[in-house]
């Protein structure tokens, strides 16, 4: 239950500098949306984060919820896995330019998802 403390404190810190300053998160992740770092991470953390979610889902609050959150983020990684790297740059591409408008209520959601992943756990 520490690793999911740890992200979701990540989360709530992201929230934050996602809020305060949105261009440059949004052009950091433009220049390494074709990486193949940032591809594995995306798999490797979304497969950490279901799993531990899934596992300990019946010591939470919301033991519903956080299996639920838990099969979507291993559902992602798969699809990840499964449109492999070339197609995964161009849907990062696509994000790009659809999101940016929406970066701060995207940080708003990680703020506010954060601390309910902590109070969910602890």
């Amino acid at each position: 239950m520490i690793l999911i403390s740890v992200f979701a404190l990540f989360l709530l810190l992201a929230g934050i500098f996602l809020i305060i300053k949105p261009d440059l998160f949004i052009s950091l992740l433009d220049k390494y949306s074709d990486a193949l770092p940032l591809y594995l991470a995306a798999i490797i953390i979304r497969l950490l984060v279901g799993s531990l979610l899934i596992c300990f889902s019946g010591l939470s609050r919301f033991p519903l919820t956080m299996l639920v959150i838990g099969i979507i983020a291993i559902l992602a990684a798969i699809t990840f896995t499964v449109i492999g790297w070339q197609r995964f740059k161009r849907l990062m591409t696509w994000i790009m330019s659809v999101a940016k408008p929406y970066a701060r209520a995207g940080g708003a959601f990680s703020f506010c998802f954060g601390p309910f992943l902590l109070y969910a756990f602890l």
